[in-house]
């Protein structure tokens, strides 16, 4: 199902070139705002001029976990933080932890980009959707929250260590869709299989919040799979939405990850 018609049907070309202005306009503003992003580029002799559209993206240095490390907690963060709206703090892979800053425009893309993710599992406003994420991942589960009301859909936010409340709502609530980790949605087919429940009663799970490298050992390799009359969706990188992709196409700037920035701290920071 197509949510936002003028985006996801573009051309390829019209999105390349919408991708391209968009990087330029970014890379003007971290090279201004962040600097430690100007250093990285200094060092290998670049400047905001030489990039000029997609086909420069591989001139751009990367985003490591020690550069995150090394200006942890706020170094990356593109905008002053008297215009924050919200902090987050994520686990790595690793461990360490990330501090994200959002702005407004941040939180609103957020919701924009989810929502086409919902709508393409082919949820939609009639749908009653359960987010159960674990409680140390619930940074990213209010973005998800916020992708369910904006597609007009009700919302059930309960966290996935509670699963007496989760067996409870999908009959209580009539629950059409639900939103987690993959290794908690194996467990939730896991027990609608074990229960008898027909396979009808949830038509859309979405994977989020895990690496997708370890997924293999809980969902097979396919992006969708069949599992007690679950239909699956995998969606990468939730909790990392940023104003350099608005696609309103009035973006403001953000960091590389996390939008307004992101700070990350090792176990032995």
């Amino acid at each position: 199902m197509i949510w936002n018609e003028a985006r996801e049907c573009m051309s390829r070309d019209q999105m390349t070139d919408l991708q391209g202005k968009h990087l330029v306009k970014l890379v003007g503003y971290m090279y201004r705002n962040v600097g430690y992003y100007r250093k990285k580029m200094k060092k290998l002799g670049l400047e905001p001029g030489d990039i000029h559209g997609m086909e420069d993206l591989g001139k751009l240095p990367f985003t490591t976990s020690e550069d995150l490390q090394d200006t942890y907690p706020n170094g990356m963060f593109a905008v002053p933080t008297s215009k924050l709206v919200r902090y987050g703090t994520l686990d790595s892979v690793s461990g360490a932890e990330l501090i994200v800053g959002y702005t407004q425009n941040d939180l609103n893309l957020w919701s924009e980009c989810m929502a086409r993710t919902f709508a393409m599992a082919g949820l939609n406003k009639n749908d009653v959707i359960q987010i159960a994420y674990e409680p140390e991942n619930w940074a990213e589960g209010l973005g998800l929250l916020s992708g369910v009301e904006k597609l007009g859909a009700t919302a059930i936010p309960v966290p996935a260590d509670q699963k007496k409340d989760l067996m409870s709502s999908i009959r209580k609530f009539h629950m059409t869709g639900i939103i987690g980790t993959p290794s908690y949605l194996m467990y939730l087919a896991r027990m609608i299989e074990k229960k008898g429940m027909s396979g009808g009663v949830l038509k859309a799970a979405v994977c989020g919040g895990q690496d997708y490298a370890h997924q293999e050992s809980f969902l097979p390799k396919s992006h969708e799979w069949q599992y007690g009359g679950l239909r699956d969706q995998t969606h990468f990188g939730g909790g990392f939405q940023g104003d350099h992709g608005d696609p309103s196409g009035k973006s403001d700037g953000g960091a590389e990850s996390g939008g307004t920035g992101c700070g990350y701290r090792s176990e032995n920071h």
